[in-house]
């Protein structure tokens, strides 16, 4: 890490989207997902003094999941499931802090938890919405100044929540 304190960065809301397609065997289905997720650094901190000039993170994850449909009526259900792939985050550090700025990019093992309610439209569709806790995990970025020095912000997971519908 380079001797440097621990860090924190904060986001502000941004947003997200899926397009997930596939297979339903009875309550279980199994999906492949492709997402993006866009956010504006809001703050980052380092042994409590916040800078805040700006940068952003965006994400491509695709994703396997699983999930179940617990029937709760005729036409209502409750989805519960998770997923497992991979996430490319575009990471753009212009805080203030560096010396220069931080534009990397890292792909991590991804992995979310998924709850959700639908309600069937048709015998193979059904509008839902989803609550989906996403973890990417070990992201490290890094960037070269113009003397050779080596900065870096390393994160042990990068955590998100997301409400979806369709």
């Amino acid at each position: 890490f380079g001797g440097f304190p621990p860090t924190e960065a904060s986001f502000d809301t941004g947003w997200a989207g899926m397009l997930a397609m596939g297979r339903s065997w009875g309550d279980f289905r199994t999906e492949i997902e492709l997402g993006f997720r866009a956010n504006d650094l809001d703050t980052f901190t380092v042994i409590g003094s916040e800078f805040t000039d700006g940068g952003k993170l965006e994400e491509f994850s695709a994703m396997l999941n699983l999930l179940y449909d617990l029937p709760l009526g005729e036409f209502w259900s409750l989805s519960l499931g998770a997923g497992l792939g991979a996430d490319q985050m575009h990471y753009d550090n212009r805080s203030g802090f560096h010396t220069v700025d931080i534009q990397d990019t890292e792909w991590s093992f991804a992995w979310q938890l998924i709850a959700g309610l639908n309600v069937e439209i048709s015998p193979r569709s059904a509008l839902f919405v989803n609550y989906r806790y996403f973890n990417a995990a070990d992201a490290e970025f890094t960037e070269v100044d113009g003397f050779g020095d080596l900065h870096n912000d390393s994160y042990d997971d990068i955590t998100k929540h997301a409400v979806t519908f369709g």
